[in-house]
């Protein structure tokens, strides 16, 4: 609504096909082909979704661009919710949560007591537990039914803290490809990524792909997508006309060009 109020227009559910390069250094240089069939001009161009997606989008652009956004792996993994009532947990629940190193050999990367992270995601007589499952390699049995993944979750809050009640709510959530792996030479598909893009001004990629999976990190990268779009929007941008005040000494007027 805030950004519609400033003549924003929002599009949600139509799909992006690819975008396409025109006239290089001159206004509305990027061209942008919807599944519909439409198209629209472009001088500026983020893209924040997953690098293998924005892969296939610019794949016309630049081809080598294109394949280094293909390495990035990601791994899929599902997060198992479940609350209890706080007079079934004996555990103190101090901090909050866990993580489960991969020498363990376990589907579990890590467990979090949500409600005591965050204000108002459980009553005061209740507790919720997120148990997240699924590592890059190891991310078959995310192909098992809910009810699976529930026990999962369950047998590893009984071994880790001891709860071996009925939860009285359970939920799935499957995040396919949904976390990047910065893996070995990730710093050097960085290096080409940006070398790439020198070629390309008004381009820019944000999300969790390149320098942090992490909120803060997204919204860090989407911040400095959006000033690299405003500056090549400016540059585009025809020079107004210089203006003076009359009523004021012309040396010290304002020339905005």
């Amino acid at each position: 609504w805030h950004l519609e109020a400033r003549g924003v227009e929002v599009r949600l559910g139509v799909p992006l096909s690819r975008v396409e390069r025109r006239s290089i250094g001159a206004n509305r240089q990027y061209r942008l082909r919807f599944a519909t069939g439409e198209a629209i001009a472009a001088d500026g161009v983020i893209l924040a979704t997953p690098a293998f997606v924005s892969a296939e989008l610019i794949g016309t652009i630049d081809h080598e661009l294109a394949a280094t956004l293909r390495e990035i792996p990601y791994a899929s993994s599902a997060i198992v919710s479940l609350a209890f009532p706080k007079e079934a947990i004996a555990h103190p629940l101090e901090g909050h949560g866990y993580l489960v190193p991969r020498a363990e050999h376990r589907p579990v990367l890590a467990c979090t007591w949500s409600s005591r992270k965050w204000a108002d995601r459980a009553p005061d007589d209740a507790v919720l537990m997120r148990v997240f499952l699924g590592r890059h390699g190891q991310e078959s049995l995310l192909g098992g039914p809910d009810d699976q993944l529930i026990a999962l979750a369950q047998a590893e809050i009984r071994r880790m803290l001891g709860i071996d009640a009925r939860p009285l709510l359970s939920r799935v959530h499957r995040w396919p490809r949904g976390m990047p792996q910065y893996t070995i030479g990730h710093l050097d598909r960085l290096a080409t990524i940006a070398h790439c893009l020198e070629e390309h001004p008004g381009l820019l990629l944000a999300g969790n792909a390149y320098r942090g999976v992490g909120l803060p990190d997204c919204i860090a990268a989407g911040e400095a997508a959006a000033q690299g779009t405003h500056q090549v929007v400016t540059a585009l941008a025809p020079p107004r006309a210089a203006t003076i005040d009359h009523g004021t000494d012309p040396r010290r007027s304002p020339v905005y060009g």
